[in-house]
């Protein structure tokens, strides 16, 4: 619709050969790494709602933008490959140094009401790219499956 300026947060997928690519968006820098975090989750649990039961916290940090975000999904697939930690929300800010700042709400992976999606083995810096526009921030990223 004209003048629709559309969500002002949220993920979507793109076809990629032999990988699947990532596309999250937000007002802020924070929301759009937030949006990324449950992008990766949708691709790796497919329609598996995930309970705010425990809470966890994250803080990670990179030298720039781009690598953020990769460190970031790096450690969320961690969390999720060496504990079955699954997130259904983000709260996440960035500061001027490059630190980032989460809380995650979840719970544990339970195969009785979880369904594992696609396999994400890597989080890539081909064709990666963060970009500042007027009205958001746009993450696209490719994840290695």
């Amino acid at each position: 619709m004209p003048g629709d300026p559309g969500p002002r947060r949220g993920h979507a997928t793109f076809d990629h050969t032999a990988d699947v690519g990532l596309e999250a968006w937000g007002a802020t820098f924070g929301e759009a790494l937030a949006e990324a975090g449950l992008g990766l989750q949708a691709i790796m649990l497919p329609g598996s709602a995930v309970q705010a039961r425990d809470l966890r916290k994250f803080r990670v940090a990179a030298d720039d933008a781009d690598a953020l975000v990769v460190v970031w999904l790096s450690e969320l697939l961690y969390a999720f490959d060496a504990h079955g930690w699954l997130s259904g929300s983000f709260e996440v800010s960035v500061n001027s140094d490059g630190q980032l700042s989460a809380t995650a709400r979840g719970e544990t992976f339970d195969d009785a009401r979880h369904v594992l999606g696609v396999g994400v083995k890597a989080v890539s810096y081909h064709d990666l790219a963060v970009r500042c526009e007027s009205d958001a921030v746009r993450i696209r990223v490719i994840l290695d499956v």
